[in-house]
């Protein structure tokens, strides 16, 4: 209530020195671990008492101050997990447009081959075989579309970042 006439604290150069502490009341902050993080206090260059409502508010803001320094940190950790999550999108991403550009150069070949191939040997092949080469084709096909697909989403992506930064 007053530090002057404490035994402790009577001498001690916050009590006898700016900033002329008379009164303290404080409360640790304790982590959910158990960890003491500092305290809580309320001073004052008067003397004071204080009431069990008082005593109980500054224990409520005590732990509101912990649930405050929780949210920050994991507020943080979410942060980091974000920014960590953006690298490994944009890598992916990447990695897709690669892939899809390593795939189509050899798709455009193995088409140009079966088209080469229909137009010379036509002719020379059964029903069951010009049935298997149309599938080969519509095959090549769809996988054709799928890796412009991925190309076009790619690019769409990029497009609609680059909108959002402007």
């Amino acid at each position: 209530n007053d530090a002057r006439s404490d035994e402790p604290f009577h001498d001690n150069p916050l009590v006898t020195n700016d900033p002329h502490v008379i009164f303290y009341a404080g409360v640790p902050l304790i982590s959910e671990e158990n960890l003491p993080l500092g305290t809580l206090c309320v001073i004052d260059h008067n003397p004071k008492y204080l009431s069990q409502n008082q005593i109980h508010s500054l224990s409520a803001l005590a732990n509101q101050v912990v649930n405050l320094l929780k949210l920050r940190k994991k507020k943080i950790l979410l942060e980091e997990s974000v920014l960590n999550l953006k690298g490994k999108n944009k890598e992916l991403e990447q990695y897709a447009y690669i892939a899809a550009h390593d795939l189509k150069s050899p798709l455009i070949g193995i088409s140009g081959m079966l088209k080469l191939f229909n137009e010379e040997y036509n002719h020379k092949i059964d029903t069951e075989g010009l049935e298997m080469l149309s599938l080969i084709e519509s095959s090549a096909d769809k996988l054709r579309r799928l890796i412009d697909g991925l190309l076009e989403y790619g690019q769409s992506e990029s497009i609609l970042k680059e909108d959002k930064s402007l």
